[in-house]
């Protein structure tokens, strides 16, 4: 394990919230790419050529990748890297200032889905999300 801001405890609130959230919501990722599309003018295009059921797996991936790095997981920075390459200028283009309304976006979900929220909770979750994303803009 490598250095986390984050205790053991956080970090299982945030598995324990994930999962809530997986079990009420059916198409918990198809949901927030509905949401996700309509949230900023400038998303829809960065998936024109984009097959959704493989993004709603790289979405997943993604998710967990950021939970690691905030849990201080071995695999974590090296998932960090590869989304913030993933994302840079070269490759899905996707500028940062989008980062904030992908989170934004993602936790209006997680706040509907988790019947557990707690604004202590959803201050966390902001947290761990931010905590990877600011290091995936530096990629960009």
């Amino acid at each position: 394990m490598s250095w986390t801001p984050f205790s053991i405890g956080e970090i299982a609130q945030i598995h324990e919230s994930y999962g809530r959230c997986l079990d009420a919501v059916p198409d918990l990722y198809g949901d927030f790419y509905d949401r996700l599309m309509a949230s900023d003018p400038d998303i829809p295009q960065l998936f024109q050529n984009t097959d959704l059921q493989k993004q709603k797996q790289r979405l997943k991936h993604g998710i967990l990748g950021l939970i690691l790095y905030a849990e201080g997981h071995k695999f974590g920075p090296a998932a960090v890297e590869n989304l913030g390459v993933m994302h840079d200028r070269h490759h899905a283009n996707v500028a940062p200032r989008l980062y904030d309304i992908w989170i934004d976006t993602f936790l209006d979900l997680v706040a509907q889905a988790d019947t557990r929220m707690t604004e202590e909770l959803m201050i966390l979750w902001q947290r761990v999300l931010r905590h990877g994303t600011r290091e995936m803009a530096r990629k960009f």
